[in-house]
């Protein structure tokens, strides 16, 4: 394979990387937006009235409570899921107790947001892990063409230093990088210089005192 494809190659992979680390950013965001409004809404006040109006002996008592310390992002929608179920059997308590008559279809319109969120923050996932799995296999296949090409150019330019130094120059395998996208507001981050040492100050010469008249030149005497 031509290392100018495999070039082309790394570029693509790194920029499917940068764009599946944007949208993994923007899933887990709107996954954890999800999460909340699904806690506030449905959880915890379900829980509250299943406490006094769910015999705790119940078979499903224990699925009407949702204890959110303890339970893990990834465990979030299958305890929605059941919550949905259960609380869709106790219909009636629930609404006794307060939930709002059409809750139960909020609740199924939340779980989807959720469970749609989830997916995209996993497809997002699978999308970066397979870029870099992209940029590792064209990176070591352009090194095993490389070493090939060595073989054959070193020893036809060993006795010119100059092209020696231009292939030695021009094997090396760069992947180039992009600056992440800056928030708004924000100037565009540039590369670093280095500083610039200020400009020496001009300063003028201090005067120097006349030269002092010669031993021979007489003083003139007063008139």
């Amino acid at each position: 394979m031509e290392l100018k494809h495999l070039g082309t190659q790394l570029a693509t992979f790194q920029q499917e990387q940068g764009a599946a680390a944007d949208a993994a950013k923007t899933a887990t965001a709107t996954q954890a937006a999800a999460r909340k409004d699904f806690y506030t809404k449905f959880m915890r006040p379900i829980a509250r009235i299943a406490q006094a109006r769910v015999k705790k002996g119940a078979p499903e008592f224990a699925s009407l409570i949702v204890p959110l310390r303890g339970l893990r992002k990834a465990q979030f929608p299958a305890a929605a899921q059941t919550l949905t179920d259960t609380a869709a059997q106790h219909e009636a308590d629930l609404l006794t107790g307060g939930m709002v008559a059409d809750f139960l279809t909020q609740m199924k319109a939340a779980l989807a947001q959720l469970v749609a969120a989830t997916a995209a923050s996993d497809e997002s996932t699978s999308r970066r892990q397979a870029a870099t799995q992209g940029i590792a296999a064209a990176s070591l296949a352009a090194r095993d063409a490389i070493v090939v090409l060595d073989a054959a150019i070193v020893p036809a330019v060993k006795s010119n230093a100059s092209l020696l130094a231009d292939w030695k120059a021009s094997k090396r395998i760069t992947v180039p990088t992009t600056l992440p996208p800056q928030p708004v507001g924000l100037a565009p981050t540039t590369a670093a210089t280095p500083a610039t040492s200020a400009s020496p100050a001009v300063t003028s010469p201090a005067p120097t005192a006349p030269a002092p008249a010669p031993a021979s030149q007489t003083a003139t005497s007063a008139g």
